[in-house]
């Protein structure tokens, strides 16, 4: 009962980012725990140990892993994860590549392929390839939640291969993704927008004053991007910049509306 307690503060510990706390925590286990908590336990050190930085630790401790449970495949993908990150890549990517071929039966399995490939894509490129890389991106799905980084890194790869003509279609497709987002977005903030302007000055006086301060935030924007520009700031650079500015801005928006509201 003492074991399962000094685990489940380790699993706490861990989610909540105290990774010191929980592999000390983890130290106070004596002995084996019953049933799947023993292969979670060890699974849990490795992400621990791999948290802290220590791969090569996490590697000798998955290394040893002789269960053959729903949590194999956890463990094969993160002993990949481990050697690669302590440099040993080769066999690293092979683990990586058992995890990524093998066939789904949920989608926590298919999400789980998808990681492995994503991270073998990532660990390739890394080495210069160019072919095995996208032929392990390639399996990744257009509807699972990598997607992104995997189309981004998948242009990567083919112009690792020498064909920059195909280096286009993922950016096309992930810009295709980022424009959907959007629109998920915007549509239903201007019908909100809109269906309030009629309540307080009319529908046309809202669009109107949206308009307005669209354009007026574009062309403020448009500037600051040519003043960042002739300054000789990095293009890398401008655009986090203003993603945080822009998070300010909404944050003190929100802020000042709490406090009227309190008011």
């Amino acid at each position: 009962m003492r074991d399962r307690a000094w685990f489940y503060l380790a699993r706490i510990g861990y989610q909540r980012g105290y990774y010191e706390r929980a592999l000390a925590n983890l130290h106070h286990v004596q002995s084996p725990l019953p049933g799947k908590l023993e292969p979670e336990r060890r699974l849990l050190q490795a992400n621990v140990l791999m948290a802290l930085s220590r791969f090569g630790d996490a590697a000798r401790e998955l290394s040893q892993w002789t269960d053959t449970t729903g949590w194999s495949q956890y463990a094969r993908f993160n002993l990949g994860v481990a050697l690669v990150r302590s440099g040993d890549v080769a066999q690293g990517s092979a683990y990586l590549e058992q995890v990524g071929t093998l066939v789904p039966r949920n989608d926590e399995q298919a999400a789980l392929r998808d990681r492995a490939n994503l991270a073998l894509g990532f660990a390739l490129l890394q080495q210069q390839g160019g072919d095995a890389a996208v032929a392990a991106l390639n399996r990744v799905r257009l509807d699972g939640p990598f997607t992104n980084r995997a189309l981004l890194a998948l242009g990567w790869a083919e112009t690792n291969a020498n064909r920059p003509d195909r280096a286009l279609v993922p950016a096309y497709a992930l810009l295709a993704v980022v424009g959907a987002c959007g629109g998920f977005f915007i549509v239903p903030l201007n019908a909100l927008l809109q269906e309030r302007g009629r309540e307080t000055v009319g529908a046309g006086h809202a669009i109107a004053i949206q308009n307005l301060g669209e354009n007026s935030a574009m062309l403020a924007m448009l500037g600051l991007y040519t003043v960042a520009l002739g300054a000789g700031t990095p293009v890398l650079w401008i655009a986090p910049l203003f993603g945080l500015g822009l998070s300010a801005a909404i944050a003190a928006l929100w802020i000042s509306r709490r406090r009227a509201r309190a008011r």
